[in-house]
């Protein structure tokens, strides 16, 4: 008995060696198979970020000839939209190309120049955040105002200054300069979620103040807004002609819209020309998904440099 009592325990402890070894090794597979994934993963994820780079070189490839051959800039041209995409080995990129001077510009409510001009893009903003979403048109122009100036007076009535942001929870400061990307918007006081989803799509923050908007891009409910919606006769007339062809000039927009309408719109606002774009590569690369945004400034005088002034890998 004794004898296969010593045999049993024997082959209970090999058994459980084994099992223990058994299951050291599955640790052993499964870290190292963890390890293996996550290598592949982080060379995708490079692989994709230089995907989009170059895609961003294309982009601005193409931006270059355009400026070459074109002294307008309109959505029917072979930049504007989204590319088709593009097979390279085992990747799968897709390039879009937007204008940002067809959006309304935050930093035009800054008054750095001509206050007069500064007025005129708190009240188009005004029309623009009323056409889309009444429920939050009234005094939000005041607060972006002072998020934008230099000064630390709130203005009258809606305006917001340090004494508003410090009371938040968390506290902050408002910036008391020009933005650096549309989505700073969230922060100003009275910019719930809601608005800024009705806002982003019409909206941009470029680094000149003075920045004209291109009637040949913008989007028809930024054109509206130049306007008062008694005075916006004869804008969707207009917005027909523009699919045929994009204006040659700011007189030739004028002169499509009825005259009085025209004479309620600031020609200095305008333009048929733009210089900042931004730029959105899309990567899918096995398990990598990579989006890159960035933002172009492509000066109209040929000899001047393209340069890449902002990336994001989230939308600005």
């Amino acid at each position: 008995m004794s004898t296969r009592r010593e045999r049993g325990v024997a082959l209970i402890t090999a058994l459980l060696v084994v099992a223990v070894a058994a299951t050291a090794a599955t640790g052993m597979i499964w870290r190292e198979h963890l390890a293996i994934r996550r290598t592949q993963n982080v060379i995708a994820r490079d692989q994709a970020w230089l995907y989009a780079q170059a895609a961003e070189a294309v982009a601005i490839v193409l931006l270059d000839q355009d400026r070459r051959n074109s002294r307008v800039d309109g959505l029917s041209e072979r930049w504007a939209g989204i590319l088709p995409p593009i097979e390279v080995g085992a990747a799968e990129i897709q390039l879009a190309i937007s204008d940002l001077q067809g959006r309304f510009n935050l930093n035009a409510l800054a008054a750095t120049g001509d206050e007069s001009t500064a007025q005129a893009a708190a009240q188009q903003f005004r029309r623009l955040l009323a056409s889309l979403h009444p429920a939050y048109s009234i005094g939000l122009e005041a607060a972006l105002a002072d998020w934008l100036d230099a000064d630390l007076k709130p203005r009258f009535p809606g305006g917001a200054e340090g004494d508003v942001y410090s009371r938040l929870d968390p506290p902050y400061e408002a910036a008391n300069r020009l933005m650096l990307v549309p989505s700073e918007l969230r922060l100003v006081a009275g910019i719930d979620a809601a608005t800024y989803r009705a806002l982003g799509p019409f909206v941009t923050a470029l680094p000149d103040s003075a920045a004209t908007l291109n009637v040949n891009t913008a989007p028809p409910a930024v054109l509206r807004s130049l306007v008062a919606t008694t005075s916006a006769q004869g804008l969707e007339a207009a917005l027909a002609l523009r699919q045929k062809q994009p204006w040659d000039s700011v007189q030739a927009f004028l002169q499509a819209l009825p005259a009085a309408t025209a004479a309620a719109i600031d020609p200095q606002l305008l333009g048929v020309a733009s210089e900042y774009f931004l730029v959105h590569a899309r990567v899918r690369l096995d398990r990598a998904r990579l989006s890159l945004y960035s933002v172009v400034h492509r000066p109209r005088p040929q000899q001047a440099p393209i340069r890449v002034i902002y990336r994001s890998l989230a939308r600005p």
